[in-house]
């Protein structure tokens, strides 16, 4: 029996089978193939932006390529460290961008990279669940209502009930794979690198969602704050840096999710566990961890090892950012 051909033509196309694999409507054996979709333009409007490559612009291509790198090391190892690309990923999922003339737009070419990326993606993964998983990824970064739930997520809007129907989908999906949960915040992410590069514009149209100057005022002058986050886990201890007389420094690996960063523990610790942490080093092998993590845009910028569940000193915000923090679950 042939299979059953699902082409996504537009946005609602796309839903519509997210809501059909939430309904168990899904028949055996289908395949997904992208008809047109996604499209993603980006028209900077103003003095400086008359159809060329500027430094703006050319940031807004790199945030634009490291999410589409995150969300496919989301699909392919469950979390945002893109140190775990091979070179070969790295070249397949390079973007390829369009600058026209006029107002400076620049027109990726999604749909050449969305194809791609369900290819390398479904070749790599066992399952229908990562097709599905890829389509998500599309919406929640690519979106018009992503984008547009972005711009008003602080206003009301004619369109808050269908946003929030949008919502509920996601979060239905991501009950059921829970992967996917970290996917939205990769797109907030590039959206504010992207909205960032137009401060000196008139106006940022991103896939016909128009941020004004007032818009991007308002977004870009807010300050960023730190989340406190919870990472247990079994962890390997690649490092141990006793340079300071009070802390000692950890350089961590979440042994299921690949994830590296450097945590902190008071140096007069009880001596047992000490040893443990030291047993561990030697023998490189993971031991069971709590961990509390200070994080800002989706890097963990300061981090302290807990004991019988406490921490055994005050989390300080500093500078230094550890990359690709990804997904703990």
């Amino acid at each position: 029996m042939p299979r059953q051909l699902f082409k996504i033509r537009s946005d609602d196309d796309a839903i519509s089978l997210l809501n059909a694999f939430l309904s168990n409507n899904l028949p055996e054996g289908y395949t997904v193939s992208l008809d047109g979709w996604p499209q993603f333009t980006l028209r900077y409007s103003g003095e400086g932006f008359d159809g060329t490559m500027t430094a703006q612009t050319a940031e807004a291509i790199i945030a634009l390529q490291k999410a589409v790198n995150r969300i496919y090391c989301i699909c392919r190892y469950g979390n945002i460290n893109t140190r775990k690309l091979s070179d070969k990923e790295r070249r397949t999922l390079l973007v390829r961008v369009e600058v026209k003339e006029g107002s400076t737009i620049l027109s990726p070419y999604i749909q050449e990279w969305g194809s791609k990326f369900l290819e390398i993606a479904g070749n790599k993964m066992n399952g229908d669940q990562i097709t599905l998983v890829c389509i998500f990824a599309i919406l929640a970064i690519f979106g018009y209502q992503a984008i547009k739930r972005y711009h008003d997520r602080k206003e009301k809007t004619d369109i808050e009930h269908e946003q929030t129907e949008r919502m509920r989908i996601f979060e239905r999906l991501a009950e059921k794979i829970p992967s996917v949960s970290n996917i939205p915040n990769v797109g907030n992410a590039m959206h504010e690198r992207i909205i960032r590069t137009a401060q000196s514009a008139d106006s940022l149209e991103m896939n016909g969602v128009v941020f004004d100057k007032n818009k991007i005022k308002e977004i870009t002058s807010k300050k960023d704050k730190s989340k406190d986050t919870r990472i247990d886990g079994d962890f390997y201890i690649n490092s141990i840096n006793s340079e300071d007389s009070d802390y000692l420094k950890f350089g961590l690996k979440h042994s299921q999710t690949g994830n590296e960063f450097t945590a902190t523990i008071s140096s007069a610790i009880d001596n047992d566990f000490l040893e443990k942490l030291a047993l561990a080093t030697v023998n490189h092998k993971p031991i069971a961890l709590h961990v509390n993590a200070k994080i800002l845009r989706d890097e963990i910028i300061d981090a302290g090892i807990c004991v019988d569940g406490d921490l055994i000193r005050p989390i300080q915000t500093s500078s230094e950012k550890t990359p690709g923090w990804g997904s703990w679950g």
